[in-house]
């Protein structure tokens, strides 16, 4: 299942009547998807976003990555 239907569901779950675009932004923060240091090997234009302790990916270019160490990573 996609992110954006597991959102949509649990917006519907948890009963949200407000605008979906402020349910979202409450859920990025809980997230708290970081920009890592780490340049994209793929597209070299922009910087991982980390999800969490291993798992990145790219805005640009979509590919996602695991973190190996502090600065290595491969792709998923």
């Amino acid at each position: 299942m996609g992110k954006m239907k597991q959102l949509y569901i649990d917006m519907l779950n948890d009963h949200w009547e407000g605008d979906p675009d402020e349910y979202l932004r409450i859920k990025t923060r809980e997230s708290e998807i970081t920009k890592s240091e780490i340049l994209c090997p793929n597209c070299l234009t922009d910087m991982l976003i980390q999800e969490n302790q291993v798992d990145l990916n790219c805005v640009c270019c979509g590919f996602n990555f695991v973190k190996i160490n502090h600065n290595t990573i491969r792709y998923k």
